[in-house]
């Protein structure tokens, strides 16, 4: 669990220093990786929930992670009341103002019209690894596993997504055959987020 939950909070750094999760929650690191590990570990299964994992290791030591879900049964509109639950249960006001307003911050820069094809989707997320395995192949390894997975389970397309301006994993994942599709800017991202938005990317499977 523990790699789970730093490789979440990994991922929602980015290339940055402060992720999407310190600045929604305005919280420490410590309060953050509490409030990931609540999430992750609820009763429903959603898109953040730890067995949706993939874990890789290094000389015996977890050193990767990342998860796939199902984008019609383990997607966002399962995972809002999960969210919900552990924003109260960690003591935030999900009612209070800034909250409110930080909330509609994160969403305009997330790709919300989407072209692509329609139809359930085997969508990659939380891609992380430690500092310390980078440059090993643990993601190549893992994306292609969980490729593979989603093909198994019928899906046509595989989807994964990257905050704009992280050239290495974009490369990375366009390397794995992703191609991008749609992006998103946010006039509000640069001063508060720290880059531009999002951009998706798919491939068939």
């Amino acid at each position: 669990m523990e790699l789970v939950t730093w490789a979440m909070l990994a991922a929602s750094r980015s290339h940055l220093e402060r992720g999407i999760w310190e600045y929604l929650n305005a919280s420490d690191e410590a309060a953050t990786l509490s409030f990931l590990r609540r999430l992750a570990t609820t009763d429903v299964v959603h898109l953040w929930h730890w067995s949706l994992f993939l874990v890789a290791e290094l000389d015996g030591e977890p050193s990767a992670a990342m998860c796939a879900y199902d984008s019609s049964t383990q997607g966002f509109e399962v995972a809002v009341p999960e969210l919900a639950a552990a924003t109260a249960a960690e003591g935030i006001d999900a009612a209070d103002p800034g909250y409110q307003r930080r909330t509609e911050v994160m969403l305009s820069g997330f790709v919300m019209e989407d072209p692509g094809p329609t139809g359930p989707r085997w969508v990659i997320e939380n891609v992380a690894t430690r500092p310390e395995a980078r440059r090993r192949g643990l993601v190549d390894a893992l994306i292609h596993q969980l490729l593979g997975h989603g093909r198994e389970r019928g899906f046509e397309h595989a989807q994964i997504s990257v905050l704009l301006e992280n050239e290495r994993a974009r490369r990375a994942y366009v390397k794995a055959g992703f191609e991008p599709i749609a992006e998103q800017r946010s006039r509000d991202w640069p001063h508060e987020i720290g880059c531009p938005g999002t951009e998706m990317l798919l491939q068939p499977l």
